[in-house]
């Protein structure tokens, strides 16, 4: 007993005296290793006095024993260099935190599980930069194996899936066509469809293909891969490089944005109806019928009139945008500068939008940006108030209903022309553009149908105007992701 506490004493002593272990894996060509290891940790851990010991990734049992450390810790970096210290992994902007040096300072201790696996690497007491020379050679025994393999540039799991390609090829006669993101994404779509890969699995990188085998972003380790190669009994083909992405691929990302048709239409239409310029001017028209004494039935018959004239106002005025869209898809050019333009604008008005949220969250919603010109609001009351005393009202209110139509499209085309384009840019959708003009108006006139109906049940203006200030807020946040949606897929079509 007397022994085993002697034995104690002196463990604890030793890793109290010595400080701690970093065990630091790198690449030799990783420039931001260069820079940190060259000086800028040392000097972060300098008052612990820690030992560093380097295990470079080209060397082959140096990235085995890490992916290994990795999931004994239960933890994947993305990017070198990754610290292995007592139990605990740090890479990144980690290296730099109060958690890493206070975790450094308290000299945690290597558990016997992970030192034994260290124990298997080669470390050096310095890093090098230069490309090791006794780099293994392929085992010529096994039969070549194509592999494709799907990256993007400014992804540091990528430079780690790099990393880890090149040492695998000092064990498989690997021919690896590199394929960058987003150049080739429509190879990418086409291979994804092939494996019938689910939507929420799609366009994710680093992937890599093999023969008949998808790999993942988290099956992307040596392990996986080397047991897949390991297990082939005949050659493997590049099956990739006969694929006609032009014509396949294309046809599938359209497909995807077309799952976005109706419910886009939908909720463009339902957006555009509840936006200011449209419901500030319906409760001005409840507003003046019960100031002049209007009865129930004469708002009834005011409200289908006026719905109605609004609604076939703005189905024309689209059908004539449908128009001209069309001729200008004949101009391929000049269409793809259009849809551009028309992205970025929409993008804009995404970013507007939300400033008017906090406008109308503050309650300064006469401050908001997206709404109809003062001067417009004026001639859209003197429009109703001239419509005052016609004997038959239906008939005022839809000559008012056509005229508010022409005055407010200012406003509200923010939301319906970008709609219009995206339905004219999908060719699945522009076949049946006229059906989802009526669809989208329908919904656009929603919400002024169920006003006029809760005027006709007794609800007066006020109550809307206190409603709707209460809302209004959400609204804003609702037409800003919409425009930040639609403005993207416009943007992207246009490529």
């Amino acid at each position: 007993m007397k022994r085993i506490n002697v034995l104690l004493f002196i463990f604890i002593f030793a890793a109290l005296s010595f400080g701690s272990v970093l065990n630091i894996f790198y690449s030799y060509d990783c420039d931001h290793c260069e820079i940190l290891l060259n000086g800028e940790l040392q000097e972060l851990l300098h008052e612990f006095d820690p030992e560093y010991r380097y295990y470079e990734v080209t060397n082959k049992k140096n990235m085995d024993i890490l992916y290994e450390l990795e999931r004994v810790i239960d933890r994947a970096a993305e990017d070198f260099p990754e610290v292995i210290i007592g139990e605990e992994l740090y890479y990144g902007e980690e290296l730099g935190s109060d958690e890493f040096i206070e975790y450094v300072g308290s000299s945690p201790v290597t558990s016997p599980e992970i030192q034994t696996i260290m124990d298997r690497g080669t470390f050096t007491k310095d890093p090098f930069w230069t490309k090791p020379s006794d780099t293994a050679a392929a085992d010529t025994t096994i039969a070549k194996v194509y592999m494709a393999y799907f990256y993007a540039q400014g992804c540091s799991h990528c430079r780690k899936t790099d990393k880890m390609l090149e040492v695998m090829k000092q064990t498989y006669p690997l021919e690896v066509d590199y394929f960058e993101l987003p150049e080739h994404i429509l190879l990418f779509e086409a291979m994804e469809e092939r494996f019938e890969i689910p939507e929420k699995n799609r366009l994710g990188y680093p992937k890599i293909f093999i023969r008949d085998r998808v790999f993942f972003e988290d099956e992307v380790e040596p392990g996986p891969i080397s047991e897949f190669i390991e297990a082939l009994t005949t050659e493997t083909t590049p099956w990739w490089r006969d694929i006609d992405t032009q014509k396949d691929a294309k046809r599938n990302i359209l497909t995807r944005f077309g799952k976005f048709r109706l419910s886009a239409v939908i909720i463009g239409g339902i957006i555009d109806g509840m936006n200011p310029c449209a419901f500030t001017t319906i409760l001005f028209f409840i507003s003046f019928l019960t100031l002049i004494k209007r009865t129930k039935k004469e708002v009834l018959i005011t409200g289908i009139s006026f719905c109605t004239a609004i609604f076939l106002s703005y189905l024309l005025i689209g059908i004539g945008l449908v128009a001209v869209l069309r001729s200008l898809n004949f101009i391929e050019t000049l269409s793809k500068i259009l849809y551009l333009v028309m992205g970025i604008v929409v993008l804009i008005f995404a970013v507007l939008s939300f400033y008017d949220y906090f406008k109308f969250k503050a309650g300064k919603s006469g401050e908001a940006i997206l709404q109809l010109p003062d001067y417009l609001k004026k001639k859209a009351h003197n429009i109703i108030r001239k419509g005052k005393s016609a004997k038959n009202i239906w008939i005022s209110a839809f000559i008012t209903g056509i005229l508010i139509s022409l005055v407010e499209f200012a406003c509200t085309g923010q939301v319906y022309l970008p709609t219009i384009t995206f339905v004219m840019k999908v060719p699945e959708l522009r076949v049946r553009a006229f059906l989802f003009l009526v669809i989208y108006n329908l919904f656009f006139i929603l919400p002024l149908i169920v006003v006029f109906l809760l005027a006709y049940l007794g609800f007066s203006s006020q109550t809307f105007n206190n409603t709707y200030k209460k809302l209004g807020p959400s609204v804003k946040v609702i037409t800003g992701v919409f425009f930040l949606i639609l403005g993207g897929m416009l943007i992207y079509l246009s490529l």
